[in-house]
């Protein structure tokens, strides 16, 4: 809520740089009038960077299922690099997203707002690794589109599992269940979070693998 002052012709506010899709303005009282004259109304908006207009706008890249099995990882269930959901210590999905078998499908239910986090924990590396893109196969068993993730987010931490993370991508999710790589510039990390949204109108995520590409550190 912002307080706009009775006097003058001009004013402004800074939103603190947020990537928003709509702007919903609420305007309530008056300062005593029961009018409201308003001229002109401005949106400012700072030009993203080269690396995050390339976040905004990566889509993924669809590869065979041997190209994406070969691909260099530094997450395999065969690792010890633990996955879980919301920070549910609970249940470790690594037996079936890691694990290089699809038969294996993980079903991950969405609540309302379809946002679920999913963290991978490169423990194995006494250095956190060089990571350099991320993947999913969806569910092979049904050509189920609908049950992927639209969308996601990739940040990436160093300092534990729960501080420190930076954004590393932004990608939008094709509705297809054939393997899916989603490429960005190399960066060292310890912890990897995937922030999902949507699932193409479903209220469950359903995935065979997900895969955490790059290579140890020197």
């Amino acid at each position: 809520d912002y307080l706009i002052p009775p006097t003058g012709t001009h004013w402004g506010v800074a939103l603190g740089g947020r990537r928003v899709h709509a702007l919903k303005l609420e305007l309530r009282d008056g300062h005593g009038s029961t009018r409201l004259s308003l001229k002109r109304l401005r949106l400012i908006e700072d030009a993203p960077s080269p690396d995050q207009a390339a976040l905004v706008s990566s889509t993924s890249q669809i590869v065979s299922t041997a190209s994406w099995l070969a691909e260099p990882r530094v997450a395999r269930s065969i690792y010890g690099a633990p996955v879980f959901v919301d920070g549910d210590r609970k249940e470790d999905l690594s037996s079936v997203l890691l694990d290089g078998n699809l038969s294996s499908r993980a079903r991950i239910d969405l609540p309302a707002g379809g946002k679920r986090v999913i963290l991978v924990d490169l423990q194995p590396f006494l250095a956190a690794p060089i990571v350099t893109g991320v993947g999913l196969i969806g569910n092979q068993e049904r050509n189920e589109a609908d049950c992927q993730p639209s969308e996601i987010q990739v940040h990436g931490s160093v300092v534990s599992s729960d501080r420190g993370f930076e954004p590393l991508a932004h990608f939008r999710v094709a509705p297809n269940p054939a393997p899916q790589v989603f490429r960005f510039p190399p960066r060292r990390a310890r912890w990897i979070r995937l922030s999902t949204t949507g699932a193409y109108g479903s209220d469950v995520l359903r995935l065979c693998e997900l895969g955490v590409f790059g290579r140890p550190s020197t």
